[in-house]
């Protein structure tokens, strides 16, 4: 696999089959977005849309982005794919309890 991160996108996204268009619809970005990550013409994408992408690729992070570790994702941190419309709301941190702590 390529040295470059859209090298690693789109041989990762080959392998598994996907076209462009795939990536569009489940982490929403247009194909033009898709393809410019491939080709390298733009310089960043949203951390949100890496993550996904990630998932969706099924390959770890670190690997996706430097070329770096283990290339397929590892079952053991069972994880859901960050996709258009499942993100979770997150407990806002003043109702969050500790272990012993009453509600109130």
């Amino acid at each position: 696999m390529g040295k470059l991160l859209g090298d690693r996108i789109k041989g990762r996204r080959e392998e598994l089959g996907l076209m462009p268009v795939d990536i569009h619809r489940a982490i929403g970005v247009s194909i033009s977005a898709v393809l410019q990550w491939e080709s390298g013409s733009t310089k960043s994408i949203k951390l949100e849309h890496f993550f996904a992408l990630a998932d969706l690729l099924k390959v770890e992070a670190r690997w996706l982005g430097i070329g770096e570790g283990p290339k397929d994702a590892q079952t053991k941190h069972k994880r859901e794919p960050l996709v258009r419309g499942s993100v979770r709301k997150l407990t806002p941190p003043h109702q969050i309890r500790t272990r012993g702590q009453k509600a109130g």
